[in-house]
């Protein structure tokens, strides 16, 4: 609940020379002012912004930045008043981890704010307004939405995000979730989107022995549901 975010958390990591800095952002306070180790000198800031039961986390790097997921279309103006006051002028990539409001809401005034490099998403069509005022924006940059691979990889100043899911088709959106492990030096995070237990599952069957799972922070799958984050 949002009251339980009455206070900011800032978790300094200094691993290897890097920085890392967690910021979690209450919508009722003002913001304040799978690869090798990369050296880097640059610091990672990770927001996670309270949009409620929603998901909208912004990362910055190297003087970049990319955003994922909007929250709710309520939360629109709260995102985009967040992104000003972090002096966002453009955007390196806009996700939208799967096509429900509560992750796609806000993204449309944000695409009508900043200018962005690429749109990701898991699928080109989804049959409501707010996806569809998704489409809207993105079309108005003359970007196309890009449904990213499994191993696709983005970058992100000295960060590298690795596409981990999903690895397959899916009836429930949900589990259409796009799944990125970010690295940055040796620290990494796993954004899951709303991935259900069967996408997770068969994402671990794809990668196999291939991929290092351990990281040093999970963002809990579908908001901590029980349906998610399987063992």
């Amino acid at each position: 609940m949002k009251k339980l975010f009455a206070l900011f958390l800032a978790l300094s990591l200094l691993l290897c020379g890097c920085s890392v800095e967690i910021v979690i952002v209450p919508e009722e306070t003002a913001p304040p002012a799978v690869s090798e180790p990369r050296p880097t000198d640059d610091t990672l800031t990770i927001h996670y912004l309270d949009v409620g039961q929603a998901d909208s986390i912004l990362l910055e790097c190297g003087g970049e930045f990319m955003i994922i997921d909007g929250g709710n279309r309520d939360d629109s103006q709260f995102v985009v008043s967040y992104l000003e006051s972090c002096g966002v002028e453009e955007l390196k990539a806009v996700v939208c981890t799967h096509a429900h409001e509560d992750h796609v809401g806000g993204l449309p005034a944000v695409l009508a704010v900043y200018p962005t490099a690429a749109v990701y998403a898991p699928v080109t069509t989804y049959d409501t307004k707010i996806f569809n005022d998704f489409l809207h924006y993105t079309d108005q940059q003359r970007l196309k939405v890009t449904i990213p691979a499994p191993g696709d990889k983005l970058t992100l100043g000295s960060t590298e995000l690795t596409v981990m899911g999903p690895v397959k088709s899916y009836a429930d959106p949900n589990n259409t979730s796009i799944i990125l492990l970010a690295d940055f030096g040796d620290t990494r995070f796993l954004f899951t989107g709303d991935a259900e237990r069967e996408a997770e599952n068969d994402m671990l069957d794809y990668w196999g022995e291939n991929a290092d799972w351990n990281v040093d922070v999970l963002k809990a799958g579908h908001h901590g549901s029980s349906t998610s984050s399987g063992y």
